[in-house]
């Protein structure tokens, strides 16, 4: 055939002859070829082309496209599918790059029906089309990252987000369910409006005080790497000398820099969802306690973070006074309105003279009582509030009573006993000792787990902790083990050992370190180990200088973690 030798010509050609350029200028050859013959059971290729098929195969081929040029779809092999959108994506009989578009999308979505197997891969397919032939961004299809893409920008656009919003973009990225909490249930009018609260002040808090942002330290960051479109398809690029960009969003960018393409997206990481998760929860368990709500375990006790918690608490309170004044002034117009309806329908009335008829009872204003002291006294921060007014965030005191001793989640003894086995892996012979059914005891565990949790935290035979909960769980009977000493082992703060625990003590009191050096071990060593193992809590490096002093802002707590 001639497409055969034109194949043989190509090759003989001074220069290499690529085997997706031998494919396009076929392609160019054969585009107006039309064929009656029927073949259909040419066996899968992977990237299949004119070259790999057999005579009877390719006359098989043109034979399915003229049918399907004259409006016959039919199911045939996948490898002619694929080349007819190679032929496609080439502009083989194809005017303009957006008709070929248009070409594309509808022949995938029709031939979908009779093989599910050709849209593998499509939404690749179809975004590489849109951005070789730099078509509107508008239609590029959507990818696995779109809800988050759309979450981040809302995040990264407070000022312009509703409360709603952020709340829902919150809960797109946090991997505790809030919309599972009790205290959302029970009004999540007010959850939404604390919580939008809470995050535009930690966003403010992040810009004033930390080095990275909010969104970086509990979201995601900003990465680029190469790219390669067109890896599964059969395509001729050629010599690409152009410079130019694509924004999909201001979260996704692909870059074309002479042929080379670069990608430039935020990247999202779990464990910085699960860091998020465990702030949410704090800041809930927070404003719990201000309202006289049933209290949770906060994950976290970062004296910043409880302080930002109490300021967005007052933030609400302060917008929940000035909307109770403004229904007390709005009550009173209204009142007032009334009395002047009153009076006009009374001058109206047909009174006895008029009729000469005995006049009817006159009508009698009814009684308004002024707002009360108490309901005025809002305007003043230090009055009487009433009894259904949330209490005010109390100050945080550094020398605050500690808050009694009590189990986590109501367990008792035994069911905090064997959470903590399955934690630590130990085995628990003393179950059968003292007549207990592990499987009751798991049931009653998950149960009591579950307002907090929002799920089952323990799962399978034997029980094991589920993963995604393990580090909720741990914090929990870490808690439990400083308010009942006898409940778990006692062990160093941020898993530091020995050594790192002596040195970061020395320097938080400025205490002589010559023992580091008379030991054989290094202090920059030290540092560096202590700083990565704080990381995760502090999110900032808490160790710097020469010599190391521990940071201002992290002063406080660094001795609040020390005392655990």
């Amino acid at each position: 055939m001639a497409l055969r030798k034109m194949a043989k010509t190509f090759k003989q050609e001074d220069r290499y002859v690529s085997r997706d350029e031998i494919f396009v200028r076929q392609a160019e050859l054969a585009k107006e070829y039309e064929d009656d013959y029927r073949w259909d059971q040419t066996e899968i290729r992977f990237l299949p082309t004119y070259e790999s098929l057999k005579d009877h195969e390719l006359r098989g081929y043109f034979g399915w496209r003229t049918r399907l040029r004259h409006g016959t779809m039919e199911k045939t092999s996948l490898v002619y599918a694929r080349i007819y959108t190679y032929e496609i994506i080439n502009q083989i009989d194809v005017k303009t790059p957006g008709e070929g578009l248009q070409k594309l999308v509808a022949f995938l979505k029709a031939y979908e029906k009779l093989d599910a197997r050709i849209t593998e891969n499509w939404a690749d397919l179809v975004r590489d089309y849109i951005l070789y032939y730099e078509l509107d961004p508008k239609m590029l299809p959507p990818t696995e990252f779109s809800l988050q893409d759309r979450a981040y920008l809302v995040l990264d656009d407070e000022e312009n987000a509703s409360d709603q919003e952020i709340f829902q973009a919150l809960q797109e990225f946090s991997t505790y369910r809030m919309d599972r909490s009790k205290f959302y249930k029970d009004n999540p009018e007010r959850y939404v409006a604390l919580m939008a609260i809470a995050y535009r002040q930690l966003t403010e808090y992040f810009l004033r005080r930390r080095q990275r942002t909010f969104a970086e330290e509990y979201i995601g960051e900003l990465e680029s790497h190469w790219m390669s479109i067109f890896s599964l398809a059969v395509f001729y690029k050629g010599r690409d000398r152009r410079f130019y960009s694509v924004q999909a969003t201001p979260a996704c960018t692909y870059v074309n820099e002479g042929g080379e393409w670069l990608l430039e997206r935020v990247v999202y990481f779990e464990k910085a969802h699960r860091k998020l998760g465990k702030l949410m929860k704090t800041m809930e368990a927070e404003f719990r306690k201000f309202l006289g709500f049933a209290e949770i375990q906060r994950p976290y006790s970062y004296k910043w973070m409880l302080k930002l918690a109490a300021q967005s608490f007052e933030i609400w309170q302060a917008e929940e006074n000035r909307k109770k004044r403004a229904q007390v002034n709005l009550d009173q117009s209204i009142l007032d309105k009334i009395r002047a309806e009153a009076a006009i329908t009374r001058d109206r009335l047909i009174t006895e003279a008029d009729l000469g008829e005995e006049a009817p009872p006159a009508l009698q204003e009814p009684s308004v009582q002024p707002p009360s002291a108490a309901t005025l006294a809002t305007d003043d921060p230090v009055a009487p509030m009433p009894a259904d007014t949330p209490k005010p965030a109390p100050e945080l005191s550094a020398t605050a009573a500690p808050a009694p001793a009590n189990l986590p989640w109501q367990l008792t003894p035994d069911e905090l006993h064997y959470l903590q086995d399955i934690v630590t892996g130990n085995a628990s012979p003393w179950l059968a000792q003292q007549g207990l059914m592990a499987a009751i005891l798991v049931d009653s565990i998950n149960a009591k787990a579950l307002e907090e949790i929002g799920d089952n935290i323990l799962a399978g035979d034997p029980p094991a902790l589920i993963e995604d909960y393990a580090d909720d769980v741990r914090q929990v009977l870490a808690g439990a083990a400083q308010a009942n000493p006898a409940a778990a082992p006692q062990s160093a703060p941020w898993q530091l050992t020995p050594d790192e625990l002596r040195y970061l003590q020395d320097i938080l009191h400025h205490a002589p370190t010559d023992w580091v050096q008379a030991q054989g071990l290094m202090a920059s060593v030290l540092c560096d180990s202590i700083n990565e193992k704080l990381y995760d809590d502090f999110g900032d490096t808490v160790l710097s200088g020469d010599p190391p002093e521990v940071l201002e802002d992290y002063i406080d707590e660094v001795k609040e973690g020390l005392k655990s």
